[in-house]
């Protein structure tokens, strides 16, 4: 699917609420889905033809720069929120910073595979980076 400005809109408004489960993995999907655009779109932005099949874990088209940009602030900047108000942590976005134990919460194995993608993803996209100033 195509992502939208009002679907980020509305994971963002569920998601600060603690959201579902199924949103915060579809935020991450769409997340590596903008990280790896050069991997499954060539120069013309048509899907590139791959000897195997593409990855599912990218399974959201971003077409609009607005969008992009959005999805990566949106990430890079409140995913800890997220992650923190579906584990049911303290009110992360308030408090000092602190040492947390996210294992302590009982949703932690639900997520723990979902947290590990995007930290792959984060990685990844900062190995991307060229302008110091970005970094």
């Amino acid at each position: 699917p195509v992502l939208t400005l009002k679907l980020l809109t509305q994971w963002t408004a569920g998601l600060s609420k603690g959201g579902a489960f199924a949103t915060l993995r579809d935020l991450v999907r769409a997340f590596e889905s903008a990280c790896h655009l050069d991997d499954v779109d060539d120069l013309r932005g048509k899907p590139k033809v791959a000897k195997e099949d593409t990855n599912p874990r990218f399974k959201f088209r971003i077409v609009s720069g607005l969008v992009f940009e959005r999805l990566m602030r949106l990430c890079v900047t409140k995913m800890h929120l997220f992650f923190g108000a579906y584990l049911e942590m303290q009110d992360l976005a308030n408090a000092a910073p602190r040492k947390i134990n996210p294992q302590g919460s009982v949703r932690w194995k639900r997520v723990a595979n979902v947290a590990k993608a995007y930290v792959k993803t984060v990685v990844s996209f900062i190995e991307t980076l060229t302008d110091p100033a970005m970094v």
